[in-house]
This record gives structure tokens, C-alpha cells and sequence, in this order.
């Protein structure tokens, strides 16, 4: 009975240690994704000169990151809504971004839409560079912290099978 106790134990220590790292394998797979995402999208508006929401709508079928889903469908359900965007309303039920991060989107998504094919186009450029930024970042913290989350509760669990020992 014991052993079925301490067996448990440090399996559920390391599904903690695996939930604390999602955190940065989600950030990670969304800072993809978002430029995945784009990319099409840049594509979509230089060759096909579709309207904002027309290629929006199209493209966010294709997405099957939670976190980028709920974005865009945020996003676009703004504009046609209002058009008026608030940022609070725009990331709504995403918590795996930081500050800055936010800030740079936002600022992105403000200005989406404004301008003529040629400079949406740049802008978009400019905004996948800063993304591949980002990834690069998370990328290094998801190598850094994931194992490292999943290996210290397991040993805390090992630790506590120790004690009860």
C-alpha cells in the first residue's frame, strides 16, 4: 500500500512539474503559430487584395492554436462590433503573454487595416520580425524552465516518498 502511495505521489509532483511548464511550451507554440499565421496572411493581402475581415475570417479556419484562436476571434468580433479596440478586450482569456508582448500586438493590430497593400504589407514584415523575436525568447525560456519545473517536482516528490518512508 505504501508503494502505490509513493508511486502516486511523485506522479502527481511531476504532472505539476508538467502543468507549471506548459505555461512555456503554450507561449512557444502561440508565438508560432502567430507568425505562421501571418505569413499566410500577408500572402492572402498581396495577392488576392481581400478586405481585412474577409481574410481574416478566411484564415482563422486554419489556426489551431487555442490561445491565437481566441485572439483573432476577439480581434474580429471588435471590429465588426464597434471598431473600437481596447486591449483588455482584445487579449481576453489569454494569460500566457507578457506586458510588452501585449503591447506590441495591440499596437500591430491597431494600425491593421489602415493602410494601402504596399505599406500593410511592410508593417506586416515589420511585425513578423518582432514575433520571430519572441519566439526566439520563448524558445530559450520553454528549453530552460520545462525540464526544469518537471525535474525539481519530481524530486520534491521523491523527497516527500523519502520522508513518508
Amino acid at each position: 500500500m505504501k508503494i502505490i502511495m509513493v508511486i502516486l505521489l511523485v506522479a502527481l509532483c511531476g504532472a505539476i512539474g508538467y502543468g507549471l511548464s506548459k505555461n512555456y511550451s503554450d507561449r512557444k507554440k502561440f508565438f508560432y503559430c502567430l507568425e505562421s499565421f501571418f505569413v499566410v496572411f500577408k500572402v492572402d493581402i498581396s495577392f488576392n487584395k481581400s478586405k481585412l475581415l474577409t481574410a481574416l475570417n478566411a484564415e482563422l479556419k486554419t489556426v489551431k492554436n487555442k490561445n491565437l484562436t481566441m485572439l483573432l476571434t476577439n480581434f474580429t468580433s471588435l471590429l465588426t462590433q464597434n471598431g473600437q479596440l481596447n486591449k483588455n478586450e482584445v487579449f481576453k482569456g489569454i494569460n500566457i503573454l507578457y506586458e510588452q508582448e501585449k503591447d506590441v500586438i495591440f499596437a500591430f493590430l491597431q494600425g491593421l487595416g489602415k493602410s494601402d497593400v504596399f505599406n500593410q504589407v511592410q508593417t506586416i514584415d515589420n511585425f513578423l520580425f518582432k514575433v520571430r523575436e519572441f519566439y526566439d525568447v520563448s524558445n530559450k525560456d520553454c528549453k530552460k524552465y520545462c525540464p526544469l519545473y518537471v525535474k525539481l517536482s519530481i524530486i520534491f516528490g521523491l523527497l516527500i516518498a523519502i520522508i513518508f518512508i
